[in-house]
């Protein structure tokens, strides 16, 4: 199955999210289908991340954003487990200090962001906006 296509949007199209199983799931497919899937795409994962590391060319920056209890833990622990911890960086944010509310709304973002050959992953918890 083409994960890419099934969950591609196009520019102008209208998604109907009534339309949408909020479980993610598909009839035809089943645990026996989807574990030789997940070993495959782990595998793709640790090799792209040991190539952006060796290559130190690009990074990356993977940003969830979600409600408390919204999913973003076990996305990282589920998803992102499979990549070598040494190349990853988590980055929660919580409510700004002082010092971050006196600059512009990015300015601790920025400061955070992935060096060449890293992978930051970028938490922010919006169930209260802190601005």
């Amino acid at each position: 199955m083409q994960f890419s296509r099934k969950f591609r949007v196009r520019p102008g199209e209208v998604v109907e999210l009534d339309r949408i199983d909020p479980d993610g799931r598909d009839e035809a497919f089943d645990k026996e289908v989807a574990e030789p899937m997940i070993r495959h795409y782990a595998e793709r994962l640790r090799t792209l991340q040991y190539r952006l590391y060796a290559e130190n060319t690009h990074s990356l920056l993977i940003c969830l954003q979600a409600m408390d209890a919204g999913g973003k833990d076990g996305t990282i622990r589920h998803v992102l487990g499979y990549m070598n911890p040494q190349g990853c960086r988590v980055q929660a944010f919580k409510q700004p200090t002082a010092e971050e509310r006196a600059h512009d709304f990015l300015w601790r973002a920025h400061r955070t962001a992935p060096a060449k050959g890293e992978v930051v992953i970028s938490i922010v918890r919006t169930m209260r906006m802190c601005w």
